[in-house]
């Protein structure tokens, strides 16, 4: 079967808050209120248990994919 080359037909755009140097670009900082920075935190940190757990379960066959 030959391969055949395809070229894509989108672009990808995103938006970093850090520079090349993995400092913050204050331009970009979001202006977000500490309440909300620690509920956007615990959301990321509850997300992350729950994938770390799912894969555990998963790698036992607990769960199935």
């Amino acid at each position: 079967m030959p391969r055949i080359a395809l070229e894509p037909r989108f672009q990808v755009e995103y938006l970093s808050v850090l520079d090349s140097d993995g400092n913050l670009d204050t331009a970009l900082e979001p202006k977000l209120a500490d309440t909300d920075l620690r509920s956007l935190y615990r959301a990321m940190l509850l997300g992350r248990r729950l994938d770390e757990r799912m894969v555990r379960l998963q790698r036992q066959g607990r769960i199935g994919t």
